[in-house]
């Protein structure tokens, strides 16, 4: 094997280990972003819960 073989192999596997390391952070930010919009949504949720009683209670306030 020649240096210029050896350099050669040492790239390919560098570059093969710089996609597996960077699909393992593109994962970590699906993940990411995935528990932040479940949050979210369940925020979302909460909220329109807390208007809908709050409508229902001024309804119910003045329909008394």
């Amino acid at each position: 094997m020649t240096f210029t073989d050896g350099l050669l192999l040492l790239l390919l596997f560098g570059g093969g280990f710089a996609l597996w390391n960077l699909s393992d952070l593109i994962e970590a930010k699906e993940q990411e972003i995935r528990e932040r919009t479940r949050k979210q949504k369940l925020e979302n949720d909460r909220e329109e819960q807390r208007m809908k009683q709050e409508q229902d209670g001024a309804a119910s306030s003045t329909g008394a």
